[in-house]
């Protein structure tokens, strides 16, 4: 059975959230990501970010250090999600990250091994909420390979990202 087709029926019999996370994890690891983060802004202002929703299994430590830090407001990934409907490849995020602040994200995020990945922006367009989907390969640092996979299997990814955000129910 295709890993799209596996996931849509896991996650459409998915009695809870647990369930649909693990449905998730048994997708993206197929494809070798480790790590995920599902964010929901409430608007597409820049600086409306107060009451951002976020589920993860990254670390607990990293995330609240990341929030505590202020970075949600310059994160580029973020801004990516907000501005865009393709998916950003970190690497492309990390070769345009500004200094400073921009950088101490992708510094911050690399302590703690998030540094290969990809964000994946779910809209709709007339919506005023957006939503994110980042799928990392925990400790690695090899951008080639992980976006050559990325790009090779981009259309399954997008799927099952899609899918994700139609049942994903996070209350």
């Amino acid at each position: 059975m295709q890993i799209l087709e596996r996931f849509q029926q896991d996650i459409h019999s998915a009695a809870n959230w647990s369930a649909q996370e693990a449905a998730l994890l048994r997708a993206i690891l197929h494809f070798g990501y480790d790590r995920y983060l599902f964010e929901m802004i409430p608007s597409i202002e820049r600086n409306a970010l107060n009451d951002y929703i976020c589920v993860s299994n990254t670390s607990e430590r990293w995330q609240k250090e990341y929030l505590d830090r202020g970075h949600l407001n310059v994160d580029n990934a973020v801004r990516h999600c907000l501005e865009h409907d393709s998916p950003a490849l970190w690497s492309e995020l990390h070769a345009s990250a500004a200094p400073g602040k921009e950088m101490e994200v992708i510094e911050l995020a690399s302590d703690y091994g998030y540094t290969v990945g990809v964000t994946i922006p779910l809209w709709l367009q007339w919506n005023p909420f957006r939503f994110g989907l980042s799928l990392i390969v925990e400790g690695s640092v090899d951008f080639s390979s992980h976006d050559e996979n990325f790009l090779k299997n981009r259309a399954e990814l997008l799927a099952i990202s899609r899918v994700f955000l139609s049942y994903a129910d996070i209350r």
